[in-house]
């Protein structure tokens, strides 16, 4: 069977590695095709084949240039594969399989809809160019989201609380969430023991307004009371004395510094708290993190993660809670001491990408019956 992932972002895209992973494990074939790589190091590489071809974000905003340019070149990519299965990756892509009468797997990782609003909510000049496709992209998503999902042979996403309300669309929606798969967590290698010093990490690129005030309003708080934090990510903001930034760094990289830290940090992002993102929000990192044996600190609205990590995590409200916290466990030396074991063992068996082996085969061959 060949399976062919669509996306108009570039690889590396871990989930689409954790795919590749999977299928290969299961005897078939992987295929990409989407827009050219990105910068960052690829770790991993489990696509037999790859074809890429510059796609402008334009296509997003449905220029008629630019999407039917992305459109044909697809489908002579696709005439010359012969694919099994197209599994599209986020609306733009399901969207060409739609019009190309391709029957296709929709895999929604944003949820588009709540992703536009709180898009909306971060302050823009009103004579802007952001202004302007803010709103051309808010039309398109209103345009296409519901005809991609009703459409779909099958609907991949993320949380449970997403697919229950793709599910009054397509009734077959199933979920597969952001879990690290196998291949990662075996670059995990635990030290002999942790410093007794609170070592505290956020994994964050810092390439938004809203994450950079999120990430800048810990810095404050925790530099005020002397607590130092680790980054990872493309930091450019100023120099801080608690501040050590690791920078970008690959997967394989990033999951072998993970052992040493205690906390995990998340930032808050205010617009998509506003619009009532939180309680579909299922972010890579925080099962990163667990994987690690780290202690994540997450938004008390997180409701799908509170269903599935409960008591493995800090729930609080805003970034001002999370320093309180940091500040009381500074000195508390059994929390410093506490051995990550029972945080790893209960991620191995229950926060696995491999663990649904079952449901995606199930997905592919719905579409070939």
């Amino acid at each position: 069977m060949k399976i062919l992932h669509l996306s108009d972002e570039g690889l590396p895209d871990i989930r689409l590695d954790r795919y590749a992973y999977i299928i290969s494990k299961m005897g078939y074939e992987s295929y990409f095709y989407g827009n050219t790589e990105k910068k960052d190091k690829h770790s991993f590489n489990f696509f037999k084949e790859t074809e890429t071809n510059r796609i402008p974000s334009s296509v997003n905003l449905g220029f008629p240039f630019f999407y039917q340019n992305y459109r044909k070149k697809f489908k002579d990519s696709y005439k010359k594969l012969k694919p099994d299965i197209v599994h599209a990756h986020n609306l733009i892509s399901a969207k060409i399989c739609l019009d190309l009468n391709i029957p296709y797997i929709y895999d929604d990782h944003e949820y588009w809809k709540y992703q536009v609003k709180a898009r909306n909510k971060v302050k823009i000049s009103l004579f802007s160019k952001r202004k302007f496709t803010n709103k051309l992209f808010t039309l398109r998503i209103k345009q296409w989201e519901k005809k991609v999902i009703k459409n779909a042979e099958t609907v991949i996403t993320v949380s449970e609380t997403i697919a229950n309300d793709h599910r009054l669309i397509n009734p077959n929606s199933i979920v597969i969430p952001n879990f690290p798969c196998s291949f990662e967590i075996n670059q995990i290698q635990n030290p002999p023991g942790k410093e007794n010093i609170l070592k505290i990490l956020i994994i964050s690129n810092y390439n938004s307004s809203e994450e950079k005030n999120s990430v800048d309003k810990y810095i404050t708080h925790l530099s005020k009371n002397d607590i130092d934090l680790t980054i990872i990510g493309n930091y450019n903001g100023p120099d801080n004395k608690n501040l050590t930034s690791l920078g970008f760094l690959t997967t394989i990289e990033m999951y072998k510094k993970l052992p040493f830290f205690h906390v995990g940090l998340n930032t808050i992002h205010q617009g998509k708290k506003e619009v009532g993102y939180f309680k579909f929000s299922c972010p890579n990192r925080v099962f990163q993190y667990l994987h690690g044996g780290l202690i994540p600190v997450i938004h008390s609205e997180m409701s799908f993660l509170k269903t599935i990590i409960g008591e493995q995590s800090i729930f609080v409200n805003n970034e001002n809670e999370t320093c309180k916290f940091l500040i009381h466990m500074k000195n508390d030396s059994d929390f410093l001491k506490n051995n990550p074991g029972k945080i790893q063992k209960f991620a191995r068996e229950n926060l696995v990408f491999d663990n649904y082996e079952k449901e995606l085969l199930k997905a592919y061959l719905n579409v070939q019956n």
